[in-house]
Parts: structure tokens; C-alpha cells; sequence
């Protein structure tokens, strides 16, 4: 009697350790999912703002752009109309090495 409880307990242990090995497995998966899972959100989220970043830029040089090309437009018009580039760089108020 005393041979199969202690069989008993023995297999009642081996099946707790079991059980408590099983649960550590699914909780360390759990969090390695959790942590990859914030990993890419974190990697999704960082393009994003460099894109967005990228976006910016080129919509600022391309403003720039245009912008220039109407100082540039300005000036020649004034030139065609007589203007000298001293009465063009006071009216824009731009220095007189832009003026060409």
C-alpha cells in the first residue's frame, strides 16, 4: 500500500512538473510573440515616419523650385520691360548678383 501511494505521488509530481513546464513554454512564447509583434509595429511605424519625412522634403524642394522659377520669371520679364537690375533687386528686394 505504502509502494503504490508513493507511486501515486510520484506521478501526481512528474505531472505537476509537467504541467508547469508547459505553462512556462506557452507564457515564453506568449511574450516572444508579444515582443515580435511590437518589434514590427515599431520597425512598420519608423518607415512610416521616414516616408512621410522623405514626402516633406521633396515637397519643400519642389516648392523651392517653384518659387525660384517665378523669382527667375520676374526678372526676365522686368529686364524685357527696361528695367535696370539695380530698380529689379530694390522692387523684389533681392541681391543684385541674383539679378542676371
Amino acid at each position: 500500500m505504502l509502494q503504490t501511494f508513493t507511486k501515486d505521488e510520484h506521478l501526481r509530481e512528474q505531472y505537476r512538473v509537467q504541467e508547469e513546464f508547459i505553462r512556462v513554454q506557452r507564457t515564453e512564447r506568449s511574450l516572444l510573440r508579444k515582443a515580435r509583434e511590437e518589434k514590427e509595429a515599431a520597425l512598420i511605424e519608423k518607415e512610416k515616419e521616414r516616408k512621410e519625412k522623405e514626402a516633406a522634403l521633396i515637397e519643400k524642394e519642389k516648392e523651392r523650385k517653384e518659387k525660384e522659377l517665378m523669382k527667375q520669371k520676374s526678372i526676365d520679364f522686368m529686364l524685357q520691360k527696361g528695367c535696370t537690375p539695380e530698380q529689379i533687386s530694390e522692387i523684389l528686394g533681392i541681391p543684385l548678383n541674383q539679378v542676371k
